[in-house]
């Protein structure tokens, strides 16, 4: 196990009489464990056991908390690459490199 999957995203919630955004996070380890296409019977690394965390929040607030569980899967010990699945927004893309410690984007 050596890559680990990192999803996140932002939603409006309606709290207190005003939409808020709510940013939520999944981690998951990828593979070695595989899985079959039960059409095609292309195999495909499976995602192992996951975490999520999801807040109320600004983005400087809700980023330790995503890195809390990044690590808790693995982060900074046998982890060599971290795939990041997001939109283009601005407050992720800004902070994942240096959150998670990526090299840089290819």
């Amino acid at each position: 196990m050596d890559t680990l999957v990192v999803e996140l995203d932002g939603g409006m919630v309606h709290l207190r009489r005003a939409w808020n955004e709510l940013k939520a996070g999944r981690v998951a380890p990828l593979g070695p464990t595989q899985v079959a296409d039960p059409e095609s019977d292309d195999r495909y690394l499976a995602l192992r056991p996951s975490c999520y965390c999801a807040g109320v929040e600004s983005c400087d607030d809700f980023w330790p908390r995503l890195v809390r569980e990044a690590v808790r899967a693995g982060l900074g010990r046998h982890i060599k690459r971290v795939v990041v699945l997001t939109d283009g927004t601005d407050w992720i893309w800004q902070q994942s490199r240096c959150q998670l410690g990526l090299p840089g984007w290819r």
